[in-house]
């Protein structure tokens, strides 16, 4: 497990990338394909396809992936660049209400990149991989002439101590929106943010 490296996501990934999208979301995008699935198609068939799509809101395009030797998925970075909003969400009735705390924190955000997706196999963990996806992050902000990197994360999210570690600072919070029959496990999303 010793011997990985970093290799940009294919439309082929999205099958195996759906429960590390899920878990880097805490269970969101999983509810999210859920309400978006045609009759007869599990939340995870939604998931791939829209992963493997180049337009989805979580498309391979934007995702990075750490893989071993033999080229399983070891750990998966979304990226992207966020389009700054300058008022307020006006009309939150034609929005999914838990996207709703997550939208607010992107307008506070302003313009900056996210990671909207980081998640490590759990066999991988304690490895350097999210650290190494966080760098990989980094990097890529400052080649695109971004200052900032941002990220939320649930306040109970173990990898917030890493998130520290490597300068990220909390800016705002924001409380989790309920959903019938989505079991959320933090209380609150954390917008955490830091100079790339």
């Amino acid at each position: 497990m010793s011997h990985w490296r970093l290799r940009p996501a294919r439309p082929e990934d999205a099958p195996a990338l759906v429960p590390l999208i899920d878990a880097a979301g805490s269970g969101l995008p999983l509810a999210a394909w859920r309400s978006e699935a045609a009759e007869g198609e599990s939340a995870s068939a939604r998931g791939a396809a829209a992963i493997a799509s180049p337009t989805a809101w979580l498309s391979h395009r934007c995702m990075t992936l750490a893989v071993d030797a033999p080229g399983d998925l070891l750990g998966v970075l979304g990226l992207r660049r966020l389009v700054p909003r300058q008022r307020a969400l006006a009309d939150k009735g034609d929005i999914w209400a838990p996207l709703v705390p997550l939208l607010e924190l992107e307008r506070i955000a302003g313009a900056a990149h996210i990671v909207n997706a980081l998640a490590v196999v759990p066999e991988a963990r304690r490895r350097g991989l999210g650290r190494a996806l966080l760098e990989a992050a980094l990097s890529k902000t400052r080649s695109e002439g971004g200052r900032d990197l941002v990220l939320i994360a649930a306040s109970d999210n173990p990898a917030l101590s890493l998130y520290r570690k490597m300068g990220f600072q909390q800016r705002a919070q924001r409380p989790a929106a309920a959903l019938s029959g989505f079991q959320y496990p933090g209380a609150d999303w954390l917008l955490m943010a830091r100079r790339a």
